[in-house]
């Protein structure tokens, strides 16, 4: 039995972080492990289980893997994050061992990348892109994972992995660009486009904040 990729990243935790418990490395760097799971919540519905792994630093974006990435003419900070990444999905119920018409399939996906974050505070602008390759479909052990966790819980069973998503190369682009509409002493308006696209993703969208 395959070792998950869950545990496979906390023993890679263990054996780079040290004896240092923070996450932060320096004042200009960062390292952390985050792990999601709807068992939590008492669902198994669409976005199932996510971990990753990041580490970043400004050091990093003067490097060779900057060069892909987007950046502001104005430049006053750039960071660039490596990552590693599992995200596992499942339909609305896992229950059934059949197809489930007009729902979302199981799927698995496993992942590194870089993404870039790059500023200009004196305007308030922060844009963001990032390049992820990997593969879809069982390599990811999204189903291996569901089925030993809920064991070791003593849950039920998921059903239906068999009919995960086939196996394919995974490659996908993103932006984020956010800047400040209004700002006073009190109140802060800021606005967003989103975009995505590739094997994995696609998605445009616009985003509003007001603090």
């Amino acid at each position: 039995m395959r070792l998950p990729v869950l545990l496979m990243l906390m023993v890679l935790v263990s054996r780079t972080s040290g004896q240092e418990p923070s996450p932060v490395l320096h004042a200009k760097g960062f390292a952390s492990l985050t792990y999601a799971n709807d068992y939590f919540t008492a669902t198994d519905r669409y976005f199932t289980q996510g971990v990753g792994l990041r580490a970043g630093s400004e050091a990093l974006a003067a490097s060779f893997l900057m060069k892909p990435m987007l950046r502001l003419r104005a430049d006053r900070r750039s960071v660039l994050t490596l990552l590693a990444q599992q995200d596992c999905y499942t339909p609305a119920s896992i229950r059934t061992d059949t197809i489930r018409p007009d729902d979302r399939p199981f799927a698995g996906a496993l992942y590194v990348g870089v993404e870039a974050t790059s500023s200009d505070p004196d305007r308030g602008i922060v844009l963001r892109s990032s390049l992820i390759a990997g593969v879809l479909g069982p390599c990811a052990s999204c189903g291996e994972e569901q089925r030993w966790i809920h064991h070791g819980l003593g849950d039920i069973a998921p059903l239906g992995w068999q009919y995960q998503v086939a196996p394919a190369v995974l490659v996908n682009y993103a932006v984020d660009a956010e800047w400040r509409l209004y700002a006073s002493r009190w109140l802060e308006a800021r606005g967003g486009l989103t975009g995505m696209l590739g094997t994995y993703m696609d998605n445009v969208g616009a985003t509003a904040t007001v603090e």
